[in-house]
């Protein structure tokens, strides 16, 4: 899923964005049960977690782990483990 738009949209470097689930959003997924899904729910909330690496690149962690559960170094820690 491409989040080009939503990255620049970002006041915060962790934060649950809404998607809108579009055609042209989802034309890269092959299973067609899993489009018509997605097209039906039509819109999903995910957290988006901006991380600055060592090497001073931006990397951008997507989950849905709430806010209140696992904060923002902890989404870090668990990114860094994998």
């Amino acid at each position: 899923m491409h989040i080009k738009k939503e990255k620049i949209l970002m006041k915060t470097n962790d934060e649950f964005i809404d998607f809108k689930m579009t055609k042209n959003r989802i034309n890269h997924i092959e299973n067609e049960q899993v489009k018509k899904e997605l097209l039906k729910i039509g819109e999903i909330s995910l957290r988006i977690t901006k991380v600055k690496l060592s090497t001073g690149e931006e990397e951008h962690l997507i989950s849905n782990l709430p806010t209140n559960k696992v904060d923002y170094n902890q989404i870090k820690g668990l990114y860094a483990k994998r």
